[in-house]
């Protein structure tokens, strides 16, 4: 007589549990301020100051516009103020005396543009 045994395991389910974790906010990162170009004011005339002398200056030969000069009196932190032959021809002076120095002296050959900022 044999006797067999059987035995029944039983398992508990697994018991899972989801947790969920909330997504911080995104910070967009902080922006720097656009930095304005400056407006000109312009003036007939070479640009001269009240005793009428030119001042310290930086000649630029080949510029291809009146744009093309005003972005290089943007670029040079001294320069306040240039002037052009009227009608432009390629060449412009750019003035590092303090800001409001320079106006146009009257010459209908060119032309003066200061700086408003």
């Amino acid at each position: 007589n044999t006797r067999s045994r059987c035995y029944i395991q039983t398992l508990e389910p697994a018991i899972t549990t989801t947790t969920e974790v909330p997504t911080p906010a995104l910070t967009p990162a902080p922006t720097a301020e656009p930095v304005s170009s400056p407006t000109y004011d312009e003036t007939v005339g070479d640009c001269r100051t009240s005793s009428g002398a030119h001042g310290h200056y930086q000649t630029l030969a080949g510029q291809a516009d009146l744009e093309a000069c005003m972005a290089h009196c943007n670029e040079d932190a001294k320069c306040h103020a240039f002037d052009t032959n009227f009608p432009f021809a390629g060449k412009c002076w750019l003035f590092h005396e303090g800001p409001g120095d320079h106006t146009g002296n009257g010459n209908t050959r060119s032309r003066c543009y200061t700086q408003t900022r």
